[in-house]
């Protein structure tokens, strides 16, 4: 099959010419595979590089995220927070004013019945003696 300078020869009753002989020695060639096999693990390892960095990147933002969502959550529960316990001035004068009111209400001396029926007609309710007795 190979002569002694190098050349293939096709063999008798093969029914191969040489050129069909040479195209099939091209096409089933036989190489060291070594560079092949590095380009293949360095491209591989470059693309695992690539995924753990963008896998990171997603991990971080989505922990930023929700951060972001906790923080605005407690200022927004601060703020409403401080606006019901920190009043301005209009809202303090307001106050004082209701204080002074409550007390002027508690210190009459009334009676908690007097009141109560006071209360229910002004809601339009009247009560009789008897209903409230027998528990209606």
């Amino acid at each position: 099959m190979a002569s002694s300078d190098g050349q293939f020869e096709a063999l008798p009753g093969s029914g191969l010419s040489q050129e069909e002989l040479e195209e099939m020695l091209w096409f089933y060639r036989t190489e060291d595979s070594t560079p092949w096999n590095i380009a293949v693990l360095v491209l591989s390892f470059a693309i695992l590089a690539l995924d753990v960095f963008l896998l990171w990147r997603n991990i971080m933002a989505n922990r930023n995220q929700k951060m972001n969502s906790q923080d605005k959550q407690a200022v927004e529960t601060k703020s409403s927070f401080e606006t019901v316990t920190n009043k301005d001035s209009v809202s303090q004068k307001d106050d004082n004013s209701f204080r002074i009111l409550k007390k002027k209400l508690l210190s009459q001396d009334q009676n908690p019945e007097q009141e109560m029926n006071e209360l229910k007609e002004i809601a339009g309710i009247v009560i009789s003696p008897e209903s409230s007795e027998a528990g209606i």
